[in-house]
């Protein structure tokens, strides 16, 4: 009896064992990432199997780096970076296959800018996942962790250029140092340049044109953009310019029948290819020529007739006569005159001599008549402006006598002695005239008078100011002088 119960729980487990085995050979398939490891059953004399591992990654401005982590058959999983564990401060997310009973254990670390530049060592930033169980703990691969940047100064920007149709273009550009390395692309006009068997964008980032078509004219752009940031150079003009180019030319017109001095004419288009910024098509875009019937447009050749009369000797002493080509003119494609329509011959010496001599003559009685005509002219408007000056000044000089006075004439009497008195008198020595000027004393009862030589003559002057003696002595060569005293002394 107690050998068929032991059969019967054996039996029970192999079923269980089994059907377990199954289940996980299900979730290795559909999950592709387990090993030989999950053909059996969770027990704790297996070691964890990484499902998830982590890769390299950057750790930007505003944005952390995570680090993913995920294993089978572990009971802790946590990072590890540069030496330092993480397995306290991470939180983990545990479940169990309820059909296979696998336990799979998963955690995310983030990498701040702060911790990669804070850390000296000599390798790079790298972290690991470490799988604990009671077997034992096993490693990841390591994932490094790098600051991302962008710088904002390109390396070579691109220029404006200026192409001929048809010819290669290359529009250079180097993006700015960044890491991860930015990749570059182009615009046109604000819109992504679609590379195709004509239009190339290296692996430096160059733009390569292979034949410069018209319709490639816009303003083009080099864009550098990695996970840090985007930068943008200005828009430049790629002009693509064509030189016109003549089409064949067509038939010529048709000539009416029996006809004679028409013309027929022939036509191209400057279209092949039309002017773009460029040239136009050099040379007539219309050509004529003359219908010719045999039978009624015959050729005539050009024939010259008679001299005319010599000319009358002019001042170089030449004399000309001259023919026409008008008897017959040329037509129909006739052959013009040959030979000069006009002839010069040098005059004898006797008519140069009565040609030339007649001229200077009277230009000289001419140029006589002009030059004393100026002169009296100016002799005269010379006088009548110092006599205009003259007249002014003494008008000027009357007025302030007479403001000086009141508006009435000069008084006879002896002057106020109250009053500040000065001299002048003149002195005509050798011929010299001089004027001086004194004044007087200070006594109210007394002035002085000053000793005037036999050949001297004085006029007083009553004011209270020097500038009224500076008025009349400016004005001394005017007749109104002797209104202020017509007597010699006091």
């Amino acid at each position: 009896m107690k050998m068929l119960y032991v059969s019967i729980v054996l039996c029970f487990c192999h079923i269980i064992i089994t059907s377990s085995n199954q289940d996980v050979e299900l979730l290795g398939e559909e999950d592709g990432l387990l090993d030989d490891a999950l053909d059996l059953p969770f027990t704790s004399e297996h070691l964890p199997v990484f499902l998830e591992e982590p890769v390299d990654t950057y750790a930007m401005k505003n944005k952390p780096a995570v680090l993913y982590c995920r294993s089978a058959h572990a009971l802790q999983v946590f990072f590890k970076c540069s030496g330092e564990a993480y397995h306290r401060l991470l939180p983990q997310q545990v479940f169990v296959d309820p059909e296979t009973g696998v336990r799979v254990v998963e955690t995310a670390i983030n990498i701040t800018r702060n911790m990669v530049e804070e850390y000296f060592g000599k390798d790079r930033f790298q972290c690991q996942c470490v799988a604990w169980s009671s077997r034992g703990e096993v490693e990841s691969q390591p994932a490094t962790v790098e600051n991302a940047y962008l710088q904002r100064q390109f390396l070579t920007v691109p220029h404006p250029d200026r192409v001929e149709v048809d010819h290669q273009v290359e529009m250079q550009c180097l993006p700015p140092s960044g890491l991860p390395s930015p990749t570059v692309r182009w615009l046109r006009n604000g819109a992504p340049v679609d590379p195709d068997a004509n239009v190339i964008i290296s692996s430096e980032g160059h733009l390569l044109i292979g034949q410069a078509r018209v319709s490639d004219s816009a303003n083009y752009s080099c864009v550098a953009e990695n996970v840090a940031a985007k930068r943008i150079t200005k828009p430049v003009l790629l002009l693509v310019y064509a030189n016109g180019g003549w089409s064949p030319w067509t038939e010529w017109s048709d000539c009416p029948q029996h006809s004679c001095d028409v013309q027929q004419s022939r036509y191209r288009l400057c279209n092949k290819p039309p002017p773009h910024h460029g040239l136009p098509c050099p040379g007539a875009s219309v050509e004529t020529r003359e219908c010719m019937d045999p039978d009624l447009c015959l050729v005539v050749d050009g024939q010259w007739s008679q001299w005319s009369e010599w000319s009358v000797c002019d001042m170089e002493c030449k004399q000309y006569r001259a023919r026409n080509c008008s008897q017959p003119a040329p037509s129909h494609s006739g052959k013009p005159c040959p030979g000069e329509g006009v002839q010069v011959l040098s005059c004898f010496s006797g008519q140069c001599k009565a040609t030339k001599s007649k001229m200077p003559a009277d230009l000289a009685v001419y140029t006589g008549f002009v030059v004393a005509v100026c002169v009296f002219t100016c002799v005269l408007l010379v006088i009548v402006f110092v006599m205009y000056y003259r007249r002014q000044q003494c008008t000027v000089h009357t007025a302030v006598v007479s403001d000086y006075y009141g508006g009435e004439e000069k008084p006879e009497t002896q002057p106020d002695v109250t009053k500040t008195v000065l001299y002048m008198y003149s002195d005509i020595d050798g011929g010299r005239h001089k004027q001086y000027m004194l004044p007087h004393s200070d006594s109210l009862h007394h002035y002085d008078v000053p000793q005037l030589s036999p050949q001297s003559s004085s006029h007083w002057i009553v004011g209270n100011k020097l500038e009224d003696f500076e008025i009349l002595k400016s004005s001394q060569d005017c007749s109104l002088m002797s209104t202020f005293d017509h007597k010699h002394g006091p």
